[in-house]
């Protein structure tokens, strides 16, 4: 079944594009003016990272049950 395989992509994707478009790096500044956080921009990148490289997974893993059958 490439169930395992399927599931690691969708989750992949969900966490690529949760870090991608939904997680704030601004932080308020002085004055009201808002400023980017490096330590925030840092966990950013890094969940895209992860969720590319979940995603990657779960290709390598359909890929190597599809081989299988």
């Amino acid at each position: 079944m490439p169930w395992p395989g399927i599931l690691l992509i969708c989750v992949g994707v969900l966490v690529a594009g949760f870090f991608f478009a939904v997680f704030d790096t601004t932080v308020a500044g002085i004055a009201g003016g808002r400023m980017h956080n490096i330590g925030l921009m840092q966990e950013r990148q890094l969940g895209c990272i992860a969720g590319m490289v979940i995603a990657v997974v779960g290709v390598i893993v359909l890929v190597a049950s599809n081989r299988h059958h």
